[in-house]
């Protein structure tokens, strides 16, 4: 092997170990925010779908297709894959900086520095640990991907190699246009390769040809989603359970004019650039007040900067090109979510991560053109970078560790938002903490006052101690202030259904259905609604629907055993308990099933499912009793 062989070896080898010691830990996170909303019905069933115009694309759900098949709802798999792919993207990135650098002395400090600093910038945390974000991440392994096969390209000297070369940029290419939007950007990225090598020649025009092509066609399909009147929810930034439908009188966010968005975008970017050279109290949903207007300080200090640092990396191409490439690249793959085109949220900081690439190239580059300063003495800097940013990034991870510390941290440095507060109450009211979560919906409906998952949640924590007039005139007035939000709904025909109003708790229920045809609370809740009416034919269809849209859940095949047993069809029932078992092995379906063992006469196998309760759940009484009862008879 040669030197230059060992040394990626060694590099490859260091990345893994930097990226298990920041993301290993984060394996026993909690679900957050919508990573849950991305195991839909389609992708659990492994038949993955998604309309064209969505900002994220059809391979990101099957990535979470086949997540789900090996792992169903046991987030620590999920984290394995998203933490692979962080390290992907690193060691692609070093493949990128070191075809580049390939004239450059210091290549191998050069290309190093480029990936160790992106593996471990806090900076890289959201668009990692953040499953959902799992789109940004891949859309990013697809790109770097694919410029690394434009320079495999332009470097190869012989045809199979170009074609070969070629062929593989169009395939992942294509993989990222359909993953996630801001791919759409490649063909001008790879444009900015020119920085490195200046030759336009007539073999690359007709190369980027067929790539802005595609981008174009792509383009034309997210057409849809930037119309007047289309502007769909993004689901990224819906609290926990509510429905990704068209925002009604009420919208949860700020909705922005193009020309507001746009005002307030040099604010956003340059926070973003700040947070690449100073990574301090990051923020899952920051607050960055109204848009700017076009003379005020937030526009123009910001704009200013920002033309400061193109001007000065366009003016240094000639004599430091990696640095131009990097910086150019920062701008034009945040184009799509930082210019014009109004979505969701000014700012979010996964949006950074495929920038943050750009940035540690330039990095990289600008450190090792320092002529005057020894490569040992910038391989150390380098090495105290690493180190001090690998303590930025387990900070930050510890931050999303669980739903309460996530939120807790949000709602203190965004206290002016109202999304924060309702997230964070909902983690306290899981905890038990009501009065702590009633005073954050409380301070949730001070920065909104009409906020309908504020008025939800807040109706729910009335519910549970007993203010049960409150909590329903509550649950209207979430209704009132967005007809389209379905849980309200829900949580009104759990009331119902309390108060011995089946009927009552059916219309409400099939309301939140209709709304939120994907929810299966409702679907669930409906299903006992028909049984408490004695409708257990329906009942029935209701579970077996449930059963086959989520096929790793236990409880609904349990639920379905108990409804065909209700109905006479012990042997139906005996097969859904049985699948219950065969999806999680709990004690409630062995017991069901020794009823329904014990309603055949089968009172030997009976007994065993009691005792396989009991060996469950030693604390199971009712086990217990019908297994000795068994035995009395004998």
């Amino acid at each position: 092997m040669t030197s230059n062989g060992r040394f990626h070896l060694a590099i490859f080898a260091l990345l893994a170990i930097l990226a298990a010691i920041l993301y290993v830990p984060t394996f026993d996170d909690e679900w957050h925010l919508d990573d849950l909303g991305e195991l839909t019905a389609r992708v659990r069933a492994f038949h993955p779908s998604i309309d064209p115009s969505h900002y994220r694309g059809i391979v990101v759900r099957w990535a979470w297709a086949l997540d789900y098949r090996r792992h169903g709802t046991d987030p620590s798999g999920y984290h394995v894959t998203n933490t692979a792919i962080h390290l992907g993207n690193s060691i692609l990135l070093y493949a990128l900086a070191w075809l580049l650098a390939a004239s450059h002395h210091r290549r191998r400090l050069l290309a190093a520095a480029a990936a160790l600093l992106f593996c471990a910038h806090p900076l890289a945390t959201q668009g990692v640990t953040y499953l959902t974000q799992r789109s940004t991440s891949l859309a990013t392994l697809f790109l770097l991907a694919a410029f690394v096969s434009w320079v495999g390209f332009r470097q190869a000297t012989g045809r199979p190699a170009r074609i070969a070369a070629y062929a593989t940029l169009l395939a992942t290419f294509l993989a990222g246009l359909y993953s996630k939007h801001f791919v759409l950007m490649l063909p001008a990225l790879l444009a900015t390769e020119l920085l490195v090598r200046p030759r336009l020649t007539r073999g690359v025009v007709l190369a980027l040809l067929p790539l802005f092509a595609l981008s174009a066609g792509r383009a034309a399909q997210y057409l849809p989603r930037f119309l007047p009147d289309e502007a769909p929810a993004a689901t990224d930034t819906l609290s926990p359970g509510e429905p990704a439908t068209t925002p009604a009188r009420t919208p949860l966010w700020p909705q922005y004019s193009p020309g507001e968005y746009a005002r307030a975008q040099p604010r956003s970017v340059a926070l973003y650039l700040g947070l690449a050279a100073l990574p301090v109290r990051q923020n899952l949903d920051w607050d960055l007040g109204d848009p700017p207007t076009l003379t005020s300080p937030g526009f123009w200090a910001p704009a200013l900067l920002l033309l400061a640092l193109a001007a000065t990396a366009f003016r240094a191409r000639r004599r430091r090109p990696l640095v131009a490439l990097g910086v150019a690249w920062f701008f034009v793959v945040l184009v799509p979510t930082s210019s014009f085109a109004p979505i969701s949220g000014m700012v979010f900081e996964h949006r950074a991560y495929p920038a943050l690439a750009g940035l540690c190239l330039a990095a990289a580059a600008l450190v090792a053109g320092l002529e005057t300063v020894r490569s040992r003495t910038l391989a150390v800097g380098v090495g105290l970078a690493v180190v001090l940013l690998a303590v930025g990034t387990t900070r930050r991870n510890a931050v999303w560790d669980t739903e309460l510390s996530l939120w807790a941290d949000t709602a203190t440095k965004s206290p002016n938002l109202a999304r924060p507060h309702v997230n964070y109450g909902i983690a306290l009211m899981k905890d038990g903490r009501l009065a702590e979560a009633e005073r954050e919906f409380r301070a949730a409906l001070v920065a909104h006052p009409d906020h309908p998952s504020a008025l939800n949640e807040l109706g729910n924590v009335l519910h549970r101690r007993g203010e049960i007039s409150e909590a329903e005139a509550t649950y209207h007035r979430a209704i009132a202030t967005r007809p389209d939000f379905a849980n309200p709904w829900t949580n009104l025909g759990n009331l119902a259904l309390e108060r011995g109003d089946p009927a009552e708790a059916e219309r409400c229920y099939r309301e939140a259905m209709r709304l939120a045809p994907a929810v299966a609370d409702a679907r669930f809740n409906l299903a006992k609604a028909l049984e408490a009416q004695g409708r257990f034919p329906e009942a029935i269809a209701e579970y077996e629907i449930l059963v086959r849209e989520f096929p790793h859940e236990s409880l609904y095949a349990n639920d379905l055993g108990c409804a065909r047993m209700q109905t006479g069809d012990l042997a139906g029932a005996e097969r859904d308990l049985r699948l219950a078992i065969e999806r999680r092995d709990w004690e409630v379906p062995w017991f069901n099933l020794g009823l329904v063992l014990e309603a055949g006469g089968r009172a030997g196998e009976a007994a065993r499912a009691y005792d396989a309760a009991l060996a469950r759940n030693p604390d199971l009484g009712l086990a217990r009793e019908r297994r000795d009862a068994l035995a009395a008879r004998r």
